[in-house]
């Protein structure tokens, strides 16, 4: 039987508490760490590449055109000017606002691909 997520509110109060209580905060060296510049000039346009040395960050050039990032922009000022999702601040430089697929995702996929990760909630959940 699959274990149910919390839900948000209480999803919120528990990754709170451990940032605030268990996870002590980083410091300033920490989160200063110096920048090595990853020249990406020379990649082709459109394809995805993996950075050498951080696994988890990827650059695709141009996917976007502009167009598409003036609505992203846009998107994010609107949500952001009506308070309509606030954003949550876990610990310094880690501001989150909780998005939903509208309409929601299949809930087979959706449990499929998730299993395992609880900060997503249930398929078509608020939190």
């Amino acid at each position: 039987m699959a274990r149910r997520a919390p839900s948000s509110f209480f999803r919120y109060l528990r990754n709170s508490a451990f940032y605030t209580a268990v996870k002590r905060p980083p410091t300033a060296q920490e989160v200063q760490d110096p920048c090595r510049p990853w020249d990406v000039s020379r990649f082709p346009m459109k394809k995805a590449f993996r950075h050498p040395d951080l696994e988890a960050v990827w650059v695709i050039r141009q996917v976007l055109d502009q167009t598409a990032m003036a609505n992203i922009r846009t998107l994010f000022e609107d949500l952001h000017d009506t308070g309509r999702f606030p954003w949550y601040n876990y610990e310094p430089g880690r501001d989150m606002m909780p998005l939903h697929a509208s309409p929601g995702l299949d809930a087979q996929k959706s449990r499929a691909m998730l299993e395992g990760i609880e900060v997503f909630g249930e398929p078509n959940s608020l939190g």
